[in-house]
């Protein structure tokens, strides 16, 4: 657990590190909008599980034993319904095409590693609405996912903040983490014979290099499918 952790606030500090909002001139619009709600949604999958496993483990004795003021459950509670929220509404708007949830193995084994992990998972989450949204072309979709946004950041805010009495921000612009990078979080809590049929979609918008003899000029889509292993067994445009 504390691996995964170190691994995720990594990934994000690097990003971090180097961000700078920037203008985007002349993108193509996207054919469909799908492989981007799939995205979303198998991110809202992982967080709505993660809530769900984690409050039936700890009662609210765990947390009052472990220093929380009795409140702070009830709070996580009120988390856990948004996310729950969140995949009622994508599974809605995708309809038959909504992806299916993973089977997840989140390690944590105490109220201190479950509010840690859910500290990093709300700042993933923001950063990759950030992310995705350039790739929206419906407008609708696009205020809804910034509805979602601003709510996933206020959660990583008090999580960090009033729960691990930390920052409870970074810098003055969202991190924006992108399609391949969120996939490469989410995967150290995938079980991995659930990756196998689950198909990722990669919106890129710039040359990618897809093996060591194709590399492909965006905007495109990238269809990857994983194998029992987790390791890339077919792609296709």
């Amino acid at each position: 657990m504390k691996f995964i952790i170190a691994t995720i606030a990594l990934c994000v500090a690097n990003v971090q590190a180097t961000v700078v909002p920037t203008k985007r001139d002349g993108d193509a619009t996207m054919n469909s909008d799908v492989p981007v709600l799939n995205f979303a949604l198998t991110l809202e999958h992982l967080e709505n599980a993660f809530y769900k496993e984690g409050l039936r483990k700890y009662s609210q004795a765990d947390f009052i034993k472990a220093g929380l003021p009795k409140w702070i459950r009830g709070r996580f509670e009120q988390i856990a319904q948004h996310e729950a929220t969140h995949v009622a509404f994508l599974e809605s708007a995708l309809g038959p095409l909504a992806v299916k949830p993973c089977q997840y193995n989140f390690g944590d084994t105490s109220i201190k590693e479950f509010v840690d992990f859910s500290g990093m998972v709300e700042t993933v989450g923001a950063s990759a609405y950030t992310g995705a949204a350039q790739l929206l072309s419906n407008k609708d979709y696009l205020t809804s996912a910034a509805a979602i946004l601003a709510t996933e950041g206020r959660h990583s805010s008090w999580i960090n903040s009033a729960v691990r009495k930390g920052a409870p921000w970074s810098t003055s612009f969202e991190a924006p983490l992108d399609v391949n990078q969120v996939y490469t979080i989410a995967s150290g809590v995938v079980i991995p014979k659930e990756l196998y049929g689950v198909v990722f979609a990669v919106i890129t918008t710039d040359k990618t290099k897809v093996d060591d003899s194709v590399t492909v000029a965006g905007p495109v889509y990238l269809n990857f499918d994983f194998d029992s292993q987790g390791k890339l067994a077919t792609w296709a445009l």
